[in-house]
């Protein structure tokens, strides 16, 4: 079983992030943090030139009933998107 949902998308990276960030309301989960790969490695030195943001995102509903159920995964509860652009340019989101 892959563990990956990619899809791409005819919408710009931009586009494709603020869809993202919007959708996770409409499925009763909260947007966390947004972290911008494409911003913040470079920062720190490191050689990474591809568009890439992380979307930690969290249904507070489930988040309760899980924790109930096994407090220890409490720790892994927030789930992730990514939305990124390839190195040749052109753009998608996984």
């Amino acid at each position: 079983m892959d563990p990956f949902l990619i899809r791409d998308s005819a919408k710009s990276f931009e586009e494709a992030c603020a869809s993202l960030q919007q959708a996770a309301p409409d499925h009763g989960s909260g947007v966390l943090a947004v972290p911008d790969l494409g911003q913040t490695l470079p920062s720190k030195g490191l050689a990474f030139q591809e568009q890439c943001r992380i979307f930690e995102v969290c249904n507070p509903s489930l988040a309760v009933v899980a924790g109930e159920v096994e407090p220890s995964t409490q720790a892994i509860i927030a789930a992730a998107a990514a939305g990124a652009g390839p190195e040749d340019g052109s753009e998608s989101v996984p």
